[in-house]
This record gives C-alpha cells, structure tokens and sequence, in this order.
C-alpha cells in the first residue's frame, strides 16, 4: 500500500511538472484526454469565460462545450453542499465525510483535502462530526480504501493531514445517489 501510494506522489509530481509549462486551455485538454484515455471520468467543475474565441486552436471551444453538455447530462447539478448532502441520504459520521470530500475534490475540483475542511461543511449542515481522525481512519482501513492519506503535517498523532478521494470512494458516493434519488 505505501509503495502505491509513493508511486502515485512521484507520478503526480510528473504530472505537475508537465503541465507546469502550457497555458491554462492546454492543460485542459491534456487532463481530458489523460481522463478519457484511462476511463476516468471528470466531475463537471465550473468553467472560467475566456477572453473571446481564436486562440491557438480552432474549434477547441466548440469541444469543450460538447464535453460540457455531455457532462451536464450524466450528473446533476448541486449548486450548494446542502443539496448534495440530502440527495445521497447520508446518515452516519462516516458517510458524511465521505459526501463531503465528494464535493470538496470531485465537484469544486481540488486535488486534495483536510478533515477540518469536511468537518466545517458538515458543522454548517448541522452534522458536525466529533473525532475525524477515527472517520477518517475507518474510511482508508475499508477495502478498497474510499480515502487515502498523502501527508501529516508534524509528528503528534493530531498532527493535520492531508487526503485524496480515492475512486471507490468516487463510487460509494455516486451509488449513495443513484440510491437516494
């Protein structure tokens, strides 16, 4: 498990220093065939206005905006956690968590999260969940894991540490859903 998971920093490294150079259209479309050439699919994640048409490839915005539509079909739209949180029917400490890093790296498209992060959105639902540590815990201990650790900041157990949504945890939320719709 930790060979995996240093391989899988050592590759996100690469992958930052390859896209470190190219312009913000470009590394889109880089992202999106990576995506579709190893059959992952992309959340749909807000889209920047850009400054006008042309640029350095024809037709590129035409793409993009069939990627978005087919996007926009497959997967509703939340506009706030919210209404995540009641659409999948998330009852205990563990599936709250997991909702929550949904949103956080899936739809607002950030890479990696903190628990205090996850907890700050349940805590404003409501749903503030005591102990994270252990949540969290239980949610990389699952086979397959539904979250994987990156880093700990600090030596002390309580040190803060830093997680990724693995795509079983991807899974376990959009059957959590499928299933409350």
């Amino acid at each position: 498990m930790e060979d995996e998971m240093d391989l899988e920093i050592e590759a996100m490294g690469k992958v930052s220093k390859a896209l470190g150079g190219l312009e913000e259209e470009a590394r889109g479309r880089v992202i999106r065939w990576a995506a579709e050439r190893y059959g992952i699919s992309l959340g749909a994640a807000p889209r920047k206005q850009s400054g006008g048409g042309g640029g350095d490839n024809p037709g590129a915005e035409d793409v993009d905006d069939e990627i978005e539509e087919e996007a926009h079909e497959e997967s509703p739209e939340w506009e706030h956690f919210a209404e995540l949180y009641d659409a999948t029917g998330a009852s205990t400490h563990p599936e709250g968590m997991l909702v929550a890093a949904y949103w956080v790296q899936v739809l607002k498209g950030q890479g990696s999260f903190g628990s205090l992060e996850l907890n700050k959105l349940l805590k404003d639902l409501g749903h503030g969940v005591t102990g994270t540590a252990k949540v969290m815990s239980n949610l990389i201990a699952k086979k397959p894991a539904l979250i994987l650790q990156l880093k700990k900041s600090g030596k002390s157990q309580q040190a803060r540490k830093t997680y990724r949504l693995t795509d079983a945890g991807k899974k376990a939320v959009e059957q959590m859903i499928a299933n409350g719709a």
